[in-house]
């Protein structure tokens, strides 16, 4: 025998046990949502330091390398358009007996500690005349050397011409 209270009691106990059911698959998708965010933020510091050794590793390529007048000029201008934290030092023969014998380009350097000198601006690069002490003949050598700080960090390439 069947009465009006028993549908209306199994009716309230379907819907708790939906809500219940409801309650715990959103608490395990909140879970799940939370585990795989940790795994992506993982992920994400460790492609970031990879890429900042990539960077470094980029930089060490020119270190005792040499290369042309010309591939000089691009990488300046490549760092230069960047704005990377990178000096680029260039000593030409024309320029190699005097006191200000090196020239930077991008960001200044103290040359006694290899770190970024706030106090004075970087050269402007000129190609205009080659009679200036500064002009890099696209045909001439460059041999590289990465320059450090006190931290190990590269702050520079000091690119000497060859003769």
């Amino acid at each position: 025998m069947k009465t009006k209270n028993s549908n209306m009691v199994v009716a309230i106990f379907a819907t708790v046990l939906v809500v219940i059911l409801a309650g715990v698959l959103v608490a395990w998708m909140t879970g799940v949502f939370r585990d795989k965010k940790n795994d992506i933020d993982s992920g994400t510091g460790k492609i970031t330091n990879a890429l900042g050794s990539m960077s470094s590793f980029d930089f060490d390529y020119y270190d005792d390398a040499t290369i042309s007048g010309e591939t000089l000029l691009e990488l300046i201008e490549e760092v230069t358009a960047r704005d990377e934290e990178l000096s680029i030092a260039v000593q030409t023969l024309a320029n190699q007996g005097s006191t200000s014998a090196i020239r930077y380009y991008n960001r200044a350097l103290l040359p006694s500690t290899n770190e970024f000198d706030t106090g004075s601006q970087p050269s402007v690069l000129n190609q205009s005349s080659k009679s200036n002490s500064d002009y890099i003949t696209p045909s001439a050598k460059f041999i590289g050397q990465v320059l450090r700080n006190q931290n190990e960090e590269v702050t520079g390439i000091l690119f000497t011409q060859r003769k």
